[in-house]
């Protein structure tokens, strides 16, 4: 068995749930799952999207709180479980970890990652979700997707990390994609604009500069290409 995943894979709440509808998941849901199942060799991590957010949102979560935990974490596994349900219908060992039971702040962020390694090596596909986490004086707060995912690279050291998103990558003001970026301050040179309580595409590209890690930014229509082993998008590195 291997004992390295292929890749850290995250895929937006917007891909996988219409986050214009409360709890209702996306028309593109099967057809992502299909190109997962073609080479599941790998980590899955995957946003909160209509499930999570909301929640999130009305107890201000993200800034820390000791209500809308349980709503938040319980909507979000409803979606985890679904996807794990609907892998599992392609032949995919798909196994559900829930960051709320396996990470904490203090005010760092730790994370079980040995124990995800693990079930890897025993011939699992690990899948995690944003959620909240216990957090030292504060209750909870969120862990977006694109923080686990960071964690997890900076550990596992795939060299093949990446962020499937609604964007084909982190664009420019003329909507043409940004083929590499190297620092948080040429992002923000790009005057991006986003409302999403993980902090959007700015946190992606935060994550990955203060993990210290490699990862492509990119469009549902290259998940192929990314399974693949390509570099799809745009890439993010110090």
């Amino acid at each position: 068995m291997k004992s390295r995943p292929d890749y850290v894979l995250k895929i937006g709440g917007s891909i996988l749930t219409d986050k214009t509808s409360k709890e209702t998941f996306s028309p593109q849901l099967d057809a992502v799952i299909q190109k997962i199942s073609r080479n599941p060799d790998g980590i899955i991590v995957h946003g909160a999207g209509s499930f999570g957010h909301p929640h999130a949102k009305e107890h201000n979560l993200h800034k820390g709180s000791r209500e809308g935990a349980l709503e938040t974490s319980t909507a979000v596994k409803k979606l985890n479980n679904e996807i794990v349900k609907r892998l599992h219908k392609k032949d995919v060992e798909a196994y559900p970890v829930h960051p709320s039971s396996s990470a904490l702040r203090r005010p760092q962020t730790e994370m079980m990652t040995r124990q995800i390694q693990q079930m890897y090596t025993e011939g699992f596909t690990p899948v995690l979700h944003g959620d909240g986490i216990v957090t030292e004086g504060q209750g909870f707060t969120v862990i977006s997707g694109d923080e686990i995912l960071a964690i997890l690279e900076r550990k596992m050291q795939t060299g093949h990390a990446g962020f499937c998103t609604s964007e084909k990558g982190v664009l420019n003001s003329e909507r043409k994609i940004v083929n590499e970026i190297n620092s948080l301050e040429e992002f923000e040179g790009l005057k991006l604009t986003g409302d999403d309580v993980t902090g959007g595409m700015e946190n992606k590209v935060q994550e990955v500069l203060e993990k210290d890690i490699k990862a492509q930014i990119f469009g549902a229509e290259a998940l192929e290409d990314f399974l693949s082993g390509e570099k799809p998008g745009t890439t993010v590195k110090k």
